[in-house]
């Protein structure tokens, strides 16, 4: 196993990410603040920061996921930690035991394919208080300059097709 840190994500705010999961059958979406120096609303009266740069990573066709243990002070003691694995950074597990353990679990299906798992990778986002794992066929990056609401807004939206 290889532990690959992926770079092309902006890094998330250390301090509070505040990360927000929503699934369905096909897709996941981690959102997320990105790391900022906040701005202030210069058209606001009452100068209120502006609840904005959110990070979303669209998994497609998320096999598995979990969400909870470890946080930043605990990471030493996950399984990749001796791998590499840090606090605040995204990476992909490059010849993953999850996925191998995915393939044995579904290899009592009668029409089971090893090669349907070749194209699975396996992520992980490992954020203040929380780490992310996924196996999913690939990810897409956008950031918007929206609330965090209206983000979650739009891609229950997208979801439900409205």
């Amino acid at each position: 196993m290889k532990l690959i840190e992926i770079t092309e994500i902006p890094q998330m705010d250390t301090g509070a990410p505040s990360p927000m999961i929503i699934a369905n059958d096909n897709n996941l979406f981690v959102i997320y603040y990105e790391n900022y120096i906040d701005r202030v609303d210069e058209s606001a009266t009452d100068n209120l920061m502006l609840d904005n740069n959110i990070l979303v990573l669209k998994f497609q066709h998320c096999y598995r996921f979990t969400f909870g243990s470890p946080n930043d002070e605990t990471i030493s003691g996950h399984r990749y930690y001796k791998l590499g694995l840090v606090p605040y950074a995204v990476f992909e597990l490059q010849g993953s035991d999850l996925i191998e353990e995915l393939k044995a679990i579904n290899a009592v299906h009668p029409y089971f394919n090893s090669k349907n798992y070749d194209s699975l990778k396996h992520y992980i986002i490992t954020f203040h208080d929380k780490t992310f794992e996924c196996v999913a066929e690939g990810y897409e990056i956008s950031a918007k300059n929206i609330s965090l609401y209206s983000q979650s807004v739009s891609i229950l939206k997208e979801i439900f097709g409205e």
